[in-house]
């Protein structure tokens, strides 16, 4: 998938400037001041000619039928979910408070479903030889993270943001007993919480037309988050144990990750789209403690409407993600839990999402606010063996731009 990233862009790029070469419609009127200035980050003012695109400033595109001379109409906000894929002004500042939370239920192998039962008598314990089956089954999680985001414009197409982050993970489960066999011995939980990982990244604004963009992004994943969290759990003979909790339980993923994007968005009137790609790719073989996450890729595209300018709108959107599953494997995690093995996660995902939007200007700031929440569920999951699979999410979004 990421030698389709120059692809994209250049054909999209080619798409835009031969759009902007044949024929562009007039600019409409300036918009008053006070609709101008109620806009958040994506309907930002308009800009410097001589800041409105970095291709523009390197010379790659041509200003001679008044491309940049277009003025930004007030633009949908894009989902709460899709911090990072507008830019704000030289000199502004956004920062963005972004919990989510998600839910998991029951037991999932491949598109199908399975009971702990079924899993308890069928399912080999990862790496333990013999006939031992998985004896430690989840059967219900919840997740959530609090992202607290900065972005600033350095300029008009270049933006820097810094995201830390705080996680919280509690899993229900169930032990049965001895080496294998479908006798339930109890029930249990376990829970974690504490700082997450630390997400920084760069924006550059490759083209602005006529109310479209185009932005790639190139960010650093810092493993702050902890990878050696414990919890005392029921054992298979019926004695409570302390040990590693399961990589999903874990704060963070102990490597330092690359984030790449490129994102293209556009609007007309009160009709907003846009599409998206980005990865997340260790830069480290294994972490400290002997493993690494899968590369993960996701595509998604969004359309929104403005139902009451610059106030509400609603957005519409699909996602698709693909994860490989766990390279290597920490030795002190328990074989005999379906959460202790690598080859159990990660997969394919197609979710659908609808969002919500409220936005003003506030006069006391000289910007504007926002909140938007968006909530969504699989439509579709071919997960990499015994898993958890989600069953809904919900993003929140609540922004001030300085």
């Amino acid at each position: 998938m990421m030698r389709t990233l120059p692809v994209f862009g250049l054909a999209l790029l080619s798409a835009l400037a031969y759009a902007d070469n044949n024929a562009l419609p007039a600019a409409p009127p300036s918009l008053p001041p006070e609709q101008s200035s109620a806009v958040l980050a994506e309907g930002s003012e308009k800009a410097n000619p001589s800041e409105r695109s970095l291709l523009h400033s390197l010379g790659l595109l041509e200003e001679a039928v008044g491309l940049f001379e277009a003025p930004k109409m007030p633009a949908t906000p894009p989902p709460a979910g899709l911090f990072g894929v507008y830019m704000v002004p030289k000199g502004k500042f956004v920062v963005n408070y972004l919990p989510i939370w998600w839910h998991f239920q029951g037991l999932q192998s491949g598109t199908g479903s399975i009971n702990p039962a079924q899993a308890a008598t069928t399912v080999p314990a990862y790496n333990a030889g013999g006939n031992l089956k998985e004896r430690i089954l989840p059967t219900q999680a919840e997740a959530s993270a609090q992202l607290l985001a900065g972005m600033y414009g350095i300029t008009n197409y270049l933006n820097v943001i810094l995201m830390p982050s705080y996680v919280s993970k509690n899993s229900s489960y169930v032990t049965y007993k001895g080496a294998s066999g479908a006798t339930a011995l109890g029930a249990g939980s376990v829970a974690a919480s504490g700082v997450g990982d630390t997400y920084a990244s760069l924006q550059l604004k490759l083209y602005e037309g006529y109310n479209q963009e185009l932005i790639l992004s190139w960010g650093i994943s810092f493993p702050t988050g902890s990878i050696t969290q414990n919890a005392d759990f029921l054992a298979p003979n019926g004695k409570m144990v302390n040990g590693r909790m399961p990589y999903g339980m874990q704060l963070g993923d102990g490597t330092y990750d690359g984030l790449p994007m490129l994102a293209y968005t556009g609007n007309y009137e009160h009709l907003a789209w846009g599409v998206m790609t980005r990865a997340r790719l260790p830069l480290q073989s294994y972490n400290s403690q002997g493993w690494r996450m899968g590369n993960q890729y996701e595509g998604t595209g969004w359309v929104g409407y403005e139902f009451i300018p610059s106030l509400f709108s609603a957005t519409l959107r699909f996602t698709g993600v693909t994860q490989d599953s766990i390279h290597g494997v920490d030795p002190q995690m328990a074989s005999i839990s379906s959460g202790g093995n690598p080859n159990f996660y990660g997969g394919q995902v197609v979710k659908g999402l609808i969002g919500l939007n409220v936005r003003q200007h506030i006069p006391q700031i000289n910007g504007g606010g926002r909140i938007a929440l968006e909530a969504g569920m699989p439509l579709y999951l071919n997960l990499n063996g015994v898993q958890i699979p989600e069953q809904w999410s919900l993003q929140l979004s609540a922004a001030l731009l300085f």
